[in-house]
């Protein structure tokens, strides 16, 4: 099993790492080179088996602060899937991000998403608290084999390859 680490020094080669690893998918392959941006997404059961069932075809990321993934995700993001405490197990591509400041009123749109986040009455609970959310529509997902990240820190969402300047 192979290992990347998420440090600030290796970011910037992770493109060619992953497109490396997806060689047997040329699709794949080009999405990650000509993806705005690659992520990293700490996922728990059931909710990633969810994802590559179909089930689940939103992921969302609720925080009391601004913090990664709100309004940082773009269209044709590319999203390492990792196993929490496990080797990143798949990756996906993000379709329509959206991004909400909760209130009596977002929270209504939010959850009316329920069936496409497999969200129950005890996920809305845990919840409750929270002042942002982060909607993300999977436009595809594809298991590959897995791999290990090196992660030292408690983060579930970390941008490994932010936007790319414009020279």
């Amino acid at each position: 099993m192979k290992c990347m680490k998420t440090s600030p020094a290796h970011r910037t080669r992770i493109r060619p790492k992953l497109a490396d690893l997806m060689r047997s998918a040329p699709k794949w392959a080009t999405r990650i080179t000509e993806a705005p941006q690659i992520h990293l997404a700490v996922l728990v059961e059931p909710y990633l088996e969810y994802l590559f069932e179909g089930k689940k075809t939103i992921e969302s990321r609720f925080s009391v602060h601004r913090i990664a993934p709100f309004e940082e995700v773009l269209r044709d993001d590319v999203v390492l899937l990792k196993r929490s405490g496990g080797p990143v197990v798949g990756l996906a591509l993000v379709g329509q991000p959206e991004f909400f400041h909760l209130s009596p009123s977002t929270w209504a749109q939010v959850k009316s998403r329920s069936r496409e986040i497999c969200a129950d009455a005890e996920f809305w609970r845990s919840r409750r608290d929270k002042r942002y959310a982060t909607l993300l529509h999977i436009a595809d997902i594809i298991p590959i084999e897995p791999f290990k990240v090196e992660k030292a820190d408690r983060r579930a969402w970390v941008t490994l390859d932010p936007v790319r300047q414009l020279l």
